[in-house]
């Protein structure tokens, strides 16, 4: 159970390479060019849906809730208990991926998420911000999404090996009607890291912005893997700034924001979380998925 994994078990990768892009979305400020939502067709499909009164755990590093983008969007923050002192304070990754998520500009230098009216409680789960884990305490990280009542919880960190400890808790989550999305893991080919391994988690893969498998790229894997952009996905970041991220956590957060709108859109609906997982098993392994794919 003490077990820690390294950066290179857990899918914290980033890429802090913001680079310039010829795509550009209506609603998204220009000189941001996030290519992703238009690929994802966010402008021309996302209706009128934002992802309202629907909320969302992000087991992570941790968020920098006072970012002006993510301005009371944040509405919990804690960790679990027993985690060191960080030597770097820096709550990056998890800011980035509330900020795909979340994320509404609060000027023209801003940046902008999925499901930007979605509520988001963020329970820390890392030891350092290299993204070390404790397999404890991701477990204890789902326990508390669970205490409360969460609808998604968003899960960008992983291992290599599961415990039945692990599942235990994904399974008391999944059964609490939680729908629960992580990232496969970077650098994967026929593998896919835990807690996104287990049958009740929809595991996310990533795509580069030509449409090619980043990870995990196997055609195993793919059976099990919905995949979404994970290349350069510019976001929020520490200290009210910017950066481009790559990796799957950032495909899982994308996700999570398409869930979020989709959970809105249906709340008086018949759709339940079986229904949503569903849904999911028929993107497996597809290329260019939008909103109205999810909705």
């Amino acid at each position: 159970m003490k077990r820690v994994f390294s950066l290179m078990c857990v899918c914290v990768v980033l890429l802090m390479c913001v680079t310039s892009c010829a795509t550009k979305t209506v609603q998204t400020p220009e000189h941001r060019l996030q290519w992703w939502l238009a690929d994802i067709k966010w402008d021309g499909e996302r209706l009128s849906y934002t992802g309202k009164n629907v909320d969302i755990a992000i087991l992570d590093t941790g968020i920098d809730a006072t970012h002006p983008d993510l301005a009371g969007r944040v509405v919990s923050e804690t960790k679990v208990s027993g985690l060191g002192i960080k030597e770097d304070e820096t709550k990056e990754h998890g800011t980035g991926i509330a900020g795909v998520i979340v994320a509404t500009p609060h000027d023209e230098k801003g940046a902008l998420g999925v499901a930007p009216d979605a509520n988001i409680i963020s329970i820390d789960v890392t030891d350092d911000s290299s993204g070390k884990v404790v397999i404890k305490n991701l477990i204890d990280g789902i326990d508390l999404a669970v205490s409360k009542e969460v609808d998604i919880i968003n899960i960008s960190v992983g291992v290599k090996e599961g415990t039945e400890e692990l599942h235990e808790a994904i399974k008391k989550a999944y059964d609490n009607g939680i729908i629960i999305i992580a990232s496969a893991g970077n650098y994967m080919e026929d593998e896919i890291l835990y807690p996104a391994a287990y049958d009740e988690v929809i595991a996310v893969g990533s795509l580069s912005k030509k449409h090619e498998y980043i990870s995990p790229t196997g055609t195993k894997a793919a059976q099990k893997v919905v995949y979404l952009p994970g290349e350069n996905i510019v976001s929020t970041s520490s200290f009210g700034e910017y950066k481009g991220f790559s990796g799957t956590s950032f495909s899982s957060g994308i996700l999570t924001g398409m869930v979020a709108v989709s959970l809105e859109a249906n709340q008086d609906s018949e759709r339940t979380q079986k229904k949503v997982y569903s849904k999911m098993e028929e993107l497996y392994g597809r290329i260019g998925i939008s909103v109205n794919d999810v909705l």
